[in-house]
């Protein structure tokens, strides 16, 4: 465990994993302000606004995975910098070695990261929610719409049972 400055090397890969964090949190943040996007677009029904933000966020996705990518490989250079034996890249592990300022500083990240990642994840169920509901009201409308040009069951005057055909939708004599 050290708590000394870390030496150049270590400092520098430190700073790079730090950077990747960084831009990966701000990123997890686009995505974040997009899925709230998507919710007023599936609220309002706007499908050429919904299929944009699908769009951007396919983008910030391959951009977050990408970052994720270097930000694995970071880590192994920093656990090697610090001398840290293998599986012992988690970011905990590396803030802790690296000493202060850089435990700080990452963990600040983290928990940053950390909070964008829980309000994504309830903004993503939440659309979720709205898209199953509206594909249901959808539904429930088609088999409306079934229902009423199938055959239907009607009384006379005289209480007998008789069936028609189906009734148009949509009322065109007036």
């Amino acid at each position: 465990m050290t708590t000394s400055p870390a030496q150049p090397q270590q400092a520098q890969s430190i700073k790079s994993l730090e950077t990747i964090l960084a831009r990966m949190e701000k990123t997890h943040r686009q995505l974040l302000e997009e899925a709230e996007n998507k919710r007023k677009a599936i609220v309002e029904g706007d499908l050429a606004a919904l299929e944009a933000i699908i769009a951007r966020e396919k983008t910030l996705v391959a951009e977050i995975e990408k970052d994720e990518g270097r930000r694995l490989a970071a880590s192994h250079i920093a656990r090697r910098a610090f001398g840290l034996p293998e599986g012992r890249d988690k970011l905990s592990d590396l803030a802790q070695a690296a000493g202060e300022p850089w435990t700080g500083r990452l963990e600040t990240l983290r928990t940053q990261m950390k909070e964008a990642l829980t309000a994504l994840r309830a903004k993503i169920r939440l659309n979720q929610e709205l898209l199953k509901a509206s594909l249901d009201h959808v539904a429930g409308f088609m088999q409306s719409i079934r229902e009423a040009s199938g055959a239907q069951t009607t009384y006379t005057p005289h209480a007998r049972k008789a069936q028609s055909g189906g009734r148009p939708l949509m009322d065109t004599s007036a």
